[in-house]
């Protein structure tokens, strides 16, 4: 039998600012989809239970969202842009609270000097054949967004220029082309409104970002001849695998668990060494970069989420989870309703166990104060104060490095408190709690779950609370748990004043 892991919490320790940076910003599918299917219901569920306030997706200048195209008339030839449905995306995204986190991409096909494309979609992938044009599309289409929604509005929008150009499968050109493509949009956008914060390089596994500062202080612009180029923040992604990015079936090997923080601390040693005040973004986040991995469905990756927040938490702004919704078309309609997708929701929006990670995450204060316990493979944990109470959140993390996971006893001690009694809530993510997915292989994994099948999925996908109001007894200030935390699980312990 394993020894009992003792974790210790004092409420009288010395808190620090707790900001939720994880909530700022989600991942979504194309923005053409808010136009096809009942997405939207989703991003609203992500808002209103996780606190999401800004959507970065794909493709917003997709030929399907039709806003450029060329033509010649009477031997001239213009350029004609639409908006339309653009409008219909932006609106109803700010109708539910909102706001577009605009990722300028892919190339629209007239503008294109190629045809090489990615995904099911088609998304070409070519810089541009005339820089002037992209220009005068970057520039017309934020001038359309201020005339459109204000500029006090806009600006507290974020323009991020292309995604993964270090990637030839996102991006056909050079570093120094996509440098070039960088200096002609932000120029045109800084010239709607200096206001408008622009930014990148979007890049996967965090690279580029030393080489990107550099060329924004020390480089000759493309378009105006002079030293530099304007940034208001660097952004890029990660994925705990060696190749930073894997699209399709082949195989990926995951990295050690430090993966991440080793990642942000070193990209925000780089940001600070350059001496400019930037917004640090991670646009991309997930435990695996692919759409068909059953490592999306299960609890463990509830765990890997918490793990991941607290090992990056000081040196990112915002951490943009890959993705909200399993309504994707990147490598095709998903075949099942748990088929290992990006998302937190199911296509039919089931709650996912991951999805109840930062449903607790959503639940802990502004105020962070220490956690202390034996080192032991797996377990970890966050505490916060507010005005309700403390909560601390504790999770069993089963890294890819660490074989054979176990369960693990625990001993909670929380010192500080007043008073005899106290009211105990816990809230528990594990293989048989919270867990549609368990559900659903359980009824023998529906492809297509029938709707009596589908409302069962409902009934057992919801945040499962394991003690309810528990009165509990506190002696000496001291209150003592005791609980098991299975691999894979998290658990939110809730004390209330």
């Amino acid at each position: 039998m394993l020894k009992m892991a003792k974790v210790q919490v004092d409420l009288r320790s010395e808190t620090t600012p707790f900001p939720h940076f994880w909530e700022t910003v989600f991942g979504s599918e194309r923005p053409f989809m808010v136009l096809r299917e009942n997405i939207l219901e989703h991003y609203r569920i992500g808002r209103e239970e996780l606190g999401f306030r800004y959507m970065r997706a794909h493709g917003v200048f997709q030929d399907e969202m039709g806003i450029y195209r060329e033509f010649v008339k009477d031997g001239v030839e213009e350029v004609v842009y639409d908006w339309r449905a653009v409008d219909r995306v932006y609106d109803q995204l700010l109708e539910i609270g909102i706001k577009p986190f605009v990722e300028l991409s892919f190339m629209p096909v007239q503008l294109a000097s190629g045809t090489k494309t990615l995904f099911f979609w088609q998304g070409n992938i070519t810089p541009p054949k005339d820089y002037k044009k992209w220009a005068d599309l970057c520039e017309a289409f934020a001038r359309h967004l201020v005339n459109r929604y204000g500029i006090d509005e806009v600006k507290t929008w974020y323009f991020e220029i292309w995604n993964e150009p270090n990637l030839d499968y996102f991006w056909a050109g050079s570093q120094a082309e996509y440098f070039k493509l960088y200096d002609y949009a932000v120029e045109a956008i800084k010239r709607v409104d200096p206001s408008l914060r622009v930014g990148g390089p979007a890049t996967a596994a965090g690279a580029w970002i030393e080489p990107f500062l550099n060329h924004c202080i020390e480089d000759t612009n493309a378009v105006t001849g002079q030293r530099g180029a304007p940034v208001d923040f660097v952004s890029y992604h990660g994925y705990p695998t060696d190749a930073g990015l894997v699209v399709g079936g082949e195989k990926v090997t995951y990295l050690h668990s430090n993966y991440w923080h080793d990642m942000a601390r070193d990209n925000h040693k780089i940001v600070v060494s350059k001496g400019l005040p930037l917004e640090i973004h991670v646009t991309e986040w997930n435990s695996s970069p692919d759409c068909r991995d059953p490592r999306h469905d299960d609890a463990n990756n509830a765990a890997f989420i918490c793990q991941m927040i607290k090992d990056v938490a000081g040196y990112v702004d915002t951490f943009s989870y890959w993705t909200l919704s399993d309504i994707f078309e990147e490598r095709g309609w998903p075949e099942a309703e748990f088929h290992g997708g990006f998302g937190l929701l199911t296509v039919n929006g089931i709650k996912k166990p991951s999805f109840h990670a930062f449903r607790m995450l959503h639940m802990l204060g502004n105020e962070r104060i220490p956690v202390t316990m034996d080192k032991v493979d797996g377990l970890d944990g966050l505490a916060t104060v507010s005005e309700k109470g403390a909560q601390i959140l504790l999770w069993n993390y089963v890294a890819p490095e660490h074989e054979g996971a176990v369960s693990r006893p625990v001993a909670l001690e929380v010192d500080g408190l007043s008073g005899e009694r106290v009211t105990v809530k816990r809230y528990l993510v594990d293989e048989y709690h919270s867990n549609a997915y368990t559900c659903w292989k359980d009824m023998g994994s529906p492809a297509e779950p029938t709707a009596q099948q589908l409302q069962k999925l409902r009934d057992c996908m919801e945040l499962e609370l394991v003690e309810v109001n528990r009165a509990a007894q506190v002696e000496g200030g001291k209150l003592l748990l005791k609980f098991n935390l299975l691999p894979g699980s998290v658990s939110l312990i809730e004390i209330e004043k």
